[in-house]
């Protein structure tokens, strides 16, 4: 009997150790499980990384000055590169005139020829006399001609841009009420001014009508005056023809800066009106136009950016901020010279087409720095939960969730910054379920 009863309390307690050990394995299985950390206090850092690129904010075309309509180049020689940088004075390119030669023999020859003929008509015309009367009427002749012509030209320039715009002229080539293109009100007012220079001219020469002169007398003083104009043109030409060459020999650079492009290679020909390089304008300098992304705070002109290519950082500044066509926004950073060399070049950055820009931000204060994965809530309603702990109905400690409203004052990667005091507390994060205020939970590793 007495020995029954012995297996009996065995069993017993066999039981109870099974009930016991399945109980506490039931409870940790159920119960959350979550980690823990205690809040610090700090100055919170954070930072936004962009990425961008080279940009040139200005940019002027290199033109070979001089040149008419008529005038080609030939490329002999292109010192620079796209990226390049120069001083003011640096030989940009070497070109050559094409055809100099023959047309410069071509002008002379024209020019020997006109010569000629004028003292010929000199020689032929010695005996003619002309007096102070006769030579004034014959200056207001060619005034008044010269202001006729000038009255036509105008006109036919108004009324061609007024057709452009749609708009019809009143009586007198009048503007209609309400117009007010540029273009047009210029015409309409240099038009005016030119009929008022005619009728003055005009009255000058009916004042001199009486004290006309012969017809061989105007053919001849005609004919000399063509001579003269033709004479002066044709000596224009060659001086230009001759200054295009000088100033085509070689290009310089008017300016310190960089070259933006450049295309053409020796043997290539050049018109009025092609840009031999392009490159930056006049007291401007590259920029990097980093894009901010989503960030919302706000960056002011001036703020430290680091910038890195190519595995080299420099440190610069924001110089710049503005919109898109497409509507986002864009920062610049500035660039120096000692910037772009640091980042490998100019040509190393347009190749990679890619810097990355980085700000970062310290508060001045001292505040609460939580895990960032410990917030909970939406903008403006976060929160976190706490592990507090209380006593069970066996007496036995346990942790419970209580919620806390946090103000955030910013977030940067694994940390969050908060406005409340929260040292003492025990911070839930990276639980293994949902959970809810007043559950049970238990740090990782407990039992």
């Amino acid at each position: 009997m007495r020995k029954f009863a012995l297996k009996g309390l065995i069993a017993l307690a066999v039981i109870v150790l099974i009930c016991i050990f399945f109980s506490g394995t039931l409870h940790t299985i159920t119960t959350a499980k979550v980690q823990l950390a205690g809040a610090k206090s700090g100055r919170f850092e954070t930072k936004i990384t962009m990425t961008g690129s080279l940009y040139w904010p200005k940019t002027a075309e290199l033109l070979v000055e001089g040149m008419g309509s008529d005038d080609t180049l030939t490329v002999s020689s292109m010192n620079v590169s796209a990226g390049s940088f120069v001083r003011a004075g640096d030989v940009i390119a070497i070109c050559d005139v094409n055809e100099f030669d023959s047309r410069l023999s071509s002008l002379r020859e024209n020019y020997a020829a006109k010569e000629k003929e004028y003292l010929e008509q000199e020689r032929k015309n010695s005996t003619q006399l002309l007096s102070d009367r006769e030579k004034e009427w014959f200056n207001t002749y060619q005034q008044l001609q010269d202001a006729v012509q000038n009255v036509q030209t105008l006109r036919q320039d108004l009324h061609l841009e007024a057709w452009k715009h749609g708009i019809t002229l009143g009586d007198d080539d009048l503007l209609p009420e309400g117009a007010e293109q540029e273009e047009l009100l210029s015409l309409s007012e240099k038009l005016a001014q030119a009929r008022k220079d005619e009728a003055a001219v005009r009255h000058s020469y009916s004042q001199l009508m009486r004290f006309g002169i012969s017809d061989d007398t105007l053919a001849y003083l005609e004919k000399k005056a063509q001579l003269e104009k033709e004479m002066k043109q044709l000596n224009e030409d060659m001086m230009a023809l001759r200054m295009l060459q000088l100033r085509a020999s070689s290009v310089t650079a008017p300016w310190d800066g960089y070259i933006t492009a450049a295309d053409l290679k020796p043997g290539d020909q050049v018109s009025r009106g092609t840009a031999l390089v392009t490159m930056t304008a006049q007291d401007t300098a590259p920029v990097i136009r980093l894009n901010p992304g989503d960030n919302k705070r706000v960056v002011t002109v001036g703020t430290p950016v680091s910038l890195s290519a190519e595995g080299q950082n420099v440190d610069t500044v924001i110089s710049g901020q503005g919109v898109q066509a497409s509507g986002s926004l864009y920062l610049e950073a500035e660039l120096k010279r000692e910037h772009l060399t640091a980042l490998g070049g100019v040509s190393a950055i347009s190749e990679s087409n890619s810097v990355t820009g980085t700000i970062s931000w310290r508060s001045e204060n001292p505040s609460t720095l939580v895990p960032s994965s410990a917030l909970r809530g939406t903008e403006g309603d976060y929160y976190v939960y706490i592990a507090q702990k209380t006593m069970n109905s066996l007496g036995a400690e346990k942790l419970t969730v209580v919620k806390k409203s946090v103000t955030v004052l910013g977030i940067s990667g694994n940390t969050a910054s908060v406005q409340e005091e929260l040292r003492g507390d025990s911070i839930i994060y990276m639980e293994d379920r949902t959970l809810t205020e007043g559950c049970e939970v238990i740090p990782y590793g407990n039992p």
